[in-house]
């Protein structure tokens, strides 16, 4: 199956990369529930660099030329599909824009780490 980005990635899927990570490393369980958050983490943000590279790569380069190896011709059709599809486009236009975005003071464009938070959480944290 395709999984264009973290949140469209089921979590029986998470917990089959975290069994197969597990199996390849070893921690005292005390710790189990960090390990598996920060697994989490990184995992999200290397399937979303992954995932926007294969993008890019199919906009420079074109369908045949440059599907990953790693990738099932299938998989690779569904992704093109979220890619293409009218919402994903939306969605993505918008958070482009909101990256791109200028303040007041001709500073930007603002990076910031908090996700989909509103300000008034960021002060509440």
């Amino acid at each position: 199956m395709p999984h264009p980005n973290w949140k469209k990635t089921p979590i029986y899927v998470r917990k089959k990369w975290f069994k197969i990570y597990t199996q390849k490393y070893h921690w005292s369980m005390g710790v189990n529930e960090r390990v598996r958050k920060v697994f989490y983490a990184k995992a999200k943000v290397r399937l979303l660099d992954t995932v926007s590279n294969w993008k890019g790569d199919l906009i420079v380069k074109g369908y045949e030329r440059d599907k990953p190896a790693e990738l099932t011709t299938d998989v690779w059709d569904g992704l093109i599909r979220y890619w293409r599809d009218p919402d994903a486009i939306r969605i993505a236009q918008s958070c482009s824009a909101s990256r791109n975005t200028v303040d007041d003071h001709c500073h930007g464009p603002m990076l910031h780490s908090t996700g989909q938070k509103p300000h008034a959480g960021v002060r509440l944290e």
